[in-house]
């Protein structure tokens, strides 16, 4: 086996992308980057981390198509049991410094007031999973893989959830706070209280006009989740059957937006819409209807494509976005949108290929005469290089 760190190193020599996606120029530090489970690319080291499912962070060359476990041991059967070092890495991976970092859970513990609370810890790595070590804990704060970080110089910010339960583990009213982690300090610090109450989340959209941006949202009512619920079924005289399915979709939220100035650490309430995607030159939303963007020099543009706000996703110079079942790619630099031949998972773009992963349907299961997703199957995943030519619609 290929050792993983010259595969990165090779990778990154042999990619010719640049990290605006543009060939022939060589892949330039971003100011700041958003790690999440659905962007953990690693543009400038020619290739990005996937896990399929299976909690195994594995290295995708971008030149190939090809992965690479994060493991160097070649006798390695890439198990869990075996204590393969790729196992235990795939909570917001990201690399730094020559290090690989990488959250982990902790186990709920007993606070003073009889609550009980769960926090996380972030870990650093050689980039072959080796060498493990704790940088820095936070003790009663969560940080779930859905959750964003932003990545800007030594430093990271996260939105981080302090949840406590009480004793028969009933969610509390939560408070969700952006944290900033100095990794070359192994210190952090809470930078700002974004919400508080029952059901409440925040995250990161990216930075824009040189601030970070932040959405935060909460219930328009106040109460612990299940007194919602059961308001609403009795207010609609619904069965708790039909309740359930149409609970989530009916309940009004407020939405906040923020920026957040590093320098005087001040958190403002701004007019801005809750943003879909930030990239370095341009600001994406919905209006609720369509998908529009500010450019660099504020203009506002739209694209005129609707149900894209859970689909959009920064690919180097590219951004991609869906409608209709149908993936559009948009070249940032030029502004030319190209309409592909079907509904794809992009990975990476540039201006002569795509990579995009195809995963085979879940299997279903029968459970108390519901059919539901069977959580023990993995589905298979396969990452596929073609022509952006011929992808074309």
């Amino acid at each position: 086996m290929k050792r993983l760190a010259a595969v990165i190193m090779s990778a990154a020599m042999l990619c010719a992308c640049g990290s605006d996606g543009r060939r022939g120029e060589k892949a330039a530090p971003r100011d700041w980057r958003i790690v999440s489970q659905y962007d953990m690319s690693e543009y400038e080291r020619g290739g990005c981390f996937v896990s399929d499912g299976d909690d195994m962070l594995e290295f995708l060359d971008l030149s190939s198509a090809l992965k690479t476990p994060v493991c160097d041991d070649p006798t390695c059967t890439h198990t869990k049991d075996e204590g393969c070092t790729a196992f235990g890495k795939t909570n917001h991976p990201f690399i730094y410094g020559e290090k690989l970092y990488y959250f982990k859970s902790t186990d709920f513990v007993k606070n003073s007031d009889e609550t009980y609370s769960a926090g996380c810890e972030l870990w650093q790595s050689d980039l072959n999973g080796k060498s493990e070590k704790m940088v820095c804990e936070f003790p009663k704060y969560q940080f779930e893989p859905y959750n964003r970080l932003l990545l800007r110089g030594s430093c990271i910010y996260m939105t981080m959830s302090e949840a406590p339960y009480d004793r028969d583990f009933n969610a509390l009213a939560a408070t969700v706070r952006l944290v900033r982690c100095d990794l070359e300090k192994g210190s952090s610090e809470d930078a700002a209280e974004l919400v508080s109450g029952y059901s409440v989340g925040a995250s990161i959209g990216g930075v824009w006009n040189g601030k970070l941006i932040l959405t935060a949202t909460k219930p328009e009512v106040n109460k612990p989740f299940m007194e919602r619920f059961e308001e609403y079924k009795e207010k609609n005289s619904l069965t708790e059957k039909e309740a359930w399915k149409t609970f989530a979709e009916n309940e009004k939220y407020v939405t906040a937006v923020y920026e957040f100035d590093e320098q005087s650490k001040k958190l403002t309430d701004i007019k801005l819409p809750a943003p879909a995607l930030i990239t370095e030159s341009a600001y994406y939303y919905s209006d609720g209807e369509t998908l529009k963007y500010i450019d660099g020099e504020g203009r506002e543009k739209s694209l005129g494509k609707t149900d894209t706000n859970d689909s959009i996703r920064q690919l180097g110079g590219y951004v991609s976005y869906s409608s209709g079942g149908v993936t559009y790619l948009l070249d940032e630099s030029s502004g030319e949108e190209t309409k592909l031949n079907g509904s794809y998972d992009i990975l990476f773009a540039d201006s002569e290929s795509i990579i995009y992963r195809m995963t085979e349907d879940p299997k279903f299961i029968e459970i108390d005469g519901e059919t539901v997703v069977d959580g023990n199957y993995i589905p298979k995943t396969e990452y596929i290089k073609k022509s952006m030519k011929g992808l074309r619609e």
